[in-house]
């Protein structure tokens, strides 16, 4: 996944946890304190999910994990 994507949904969790603590007053019973957790790992899969089509419409091959530790 591009560090852009990553990047953007790690400020959309940050923002999504302190908007949900700041509603609720961290109080676990209110609820939308459910979604804490699950909005989150939701945009994260959906952001995987969506990443892996486009690279298969693309044709791209997938990269290995010991493609990134090589270096030339």
């Amino acid at each position: 996944m591009p560090n852009t994507w990553r990047r953007a949904l790690i400020v959309f969790t940050l923002v999504w946890m302190t908007f949900v603590t700041a509603v609720t007053g961290a109080d676990p019973a209110h609820p939308l304190f459910n979604g804490f957790f699950l909005v989150p790992l939701a945009a994260w899969i959906g952001a995987m999910a969506t990443h892996g089509l486009i690279r298969r419409r693309r044709g791209d091959q997938p990269v290995s994990s010991d493609h990134r530790r090589r270096r030339p």
